[in-house]
């Protein structure tokens, strides 16, 4: 089991998230080569505002690579991103 913090600046054609910090937070359970991750994330859009979300998902171990498939959501926001909505995989 791993906890951990990673953070960064994000490069989108999207204005809105282009050069905008991210930073998540997760934890990561690995028995062999198969797990799950679960956790956490803030974007930063400066004096945009904030959106924050969770996610989970499967890990596995692949040609020495890690591979990490899952789904996450947005939990909420603030200034532009008040109300925002929104998953994926």
């Amino acid at each position: 089991m791993s906890l951990g913090e990673v953070r960064g600046t994000q490069s989108s054609s999207d204005t809105k998230w282009n050069n905008s910090s991210i930073t998540y937070w997760g934890t990561t359970d690995l028995q062999g080569a198969q797990g799950v991750q679960r956790g956490y994330f803030l974007n930063d859009h400066g004096a945009a505002g904030h959106d924050r979300g969770s996610f989970e998902g499967s890990v596995s171990i692949a040609g020495g690579e890690l591979v990490v498939e899952g789904k996450w959501q947005y939990t909420g926001g603030d200034g532009e991103f008040a109300g925002i909505t929104g998953n994926g995989t």
